[in-house]
């Protein structure tokens, strides 16, 4: 089998085990245990509440995982006011699902009031765009989607608040252990008359950034990471549940001890997977990373038997090439790499010189 070939089965093994990690975490997170704590410390309506009283009161219907679509075209012909469950499918573009949907009550409102919120765990901070554009995009969907299931015609007034959370777990140094939060404001640019806040405040994009806590020789945590009143964060439980390298007997007793979480049989097989993935991933990006390397000494090789022939027998490139029997689908990818080392031969003999 070729270093090719090889390459592209560990590729495609790494891409399935690292969907297979994005559904674990998505599975441990969907916990409603877990939800109430990331609304309790993000979400400014839950605030002043107890994580038992909103996991118990506050939690309303189901937790959608991959069921809720983020693009639409047109609006089903028989769509009906059910609320954020509603399938959102594009009939242009694949279908691409919202991590997690559910709705929230925002406790003690004269009326029932009810939140929708979104939860993503963005693995790459670096996708080719800034990620708060996609949870700008996001929120604009949940807002859009509203017409139709929450309301209908021009009863704007129904509009639900929406959230779009993001769980970053894998973020550069400059964010890490960050929360940061975007939403519509309002500025008086001439006169003094204020909207009701209630009126326009109608999304939230939060980023949570997250890092990683440094450990000491016996794999438990420093003290510069644990000092009381510094470690009871979301961020911190987040990067507990979450964590690839962590040994699960100390994620567990974080957990259960600090945060007041059961362990359950579910979240505890759910983070053992966490770290058997993130083994597997690890492992696997090694070794496509040697298969890359091996195959670029191959390629580079060629190269330099290429021009050896052309400069020894006066030949031209192609006909270096027919001699050394290079295959036509690879010929355009050498001749790139034959004019990019002759461009250094010349820059060195130049700097030489």
């Amino acid at each position: 089998m070729s270093v090719i070939e090889t390459g592209l089965a560990a590729s495609i093994d790494a891409s399935q085990d690292k969907a297979r990690l994005d559904e674990v975490a998505k599975n441990l997170i969907k916990h409603k245990i877990i939800l109430a704590h990331i609304l309790k410390d993000c979400v400014d309506e839950f605030a002043g509440y107890s994580v038992e009283f909103i996991m118990n009161h506050c939690l309303c219907g189901p937790v959608q995982v991959n069921h809720v679509s983020v693009d639409r075209d047109v609006l089903d012909a028989d769509s009906r006011i059910i609320g954020s469950d509603t399938e959102d499918a594009s009939h242009e573009e694949g279908t691409v699902y919202f991590d997690i949907v559910f709705d929230a009550l925002v406790p003690h409102k004269n009326e029932i009031v009810t939140a929708i919120i979104n939860i993503e765990i963005q693995a790459s901070m670096s996708p080719g765009y800034p990620v708060i554009t996609r949870a700008i995009y996001y929120l604009g969907r949940l807002i859009s989607r509203q017409k139709g299931t929450v309301f209908l015609k021009s009863d704007y007034g129904r509009l639900r608040k929406v959230y779009s959370i993001w769980i970053c777990p894998s973020t550069p140094i400059e964010r890490k252990n960050t929360v940061n939060k975007y939403s519509l404001t309002e500025s008086n640019v001439l006169g003094h008359f204020n909207e009701n806040l209630e009126d326009y405040d109608k999304m939230t994009a939060i980023m949570i950034c997250l890092g990683e806590e440094k450990q000491d020789a016996q794999g438990g945590t420093s003290q510069e990471d644990s000092d009381e009143g510094e470690s009871k964060t979301l961020v911190r439980l987040l990067d507990t549940l979450l964590s690839t390298t962590k040994p699960v007997e100390s994620r567990k007793k974080i957990l259960e001890e600090e945060y007041g979480i059961p362990m359950t049989k579910e979240i505890e097989e759910g983070m053992k997977d966490m770290c058997n993935l993130g083994e597997a991933v690890e492992q696997r990006g090694y070794d496509r990373g040697y298969d890359r390397g091996y195959a670029d000494c191959l390629n580079l090789g060629q190269v330099k038997a290429i021009i050896a022939f052309q400069r020894a027998l006066n030949l031209t490139t192609q006909k270096a090439m027919d001699i050394l029997e290079v295959r036509d689908e690879d010929r355009e990818k050498y001749m790139e790499m034959i004019e990019k080392e002759l461009a250094k031969e010349l820059a060195s003999r130049n700097d030489a010189s």
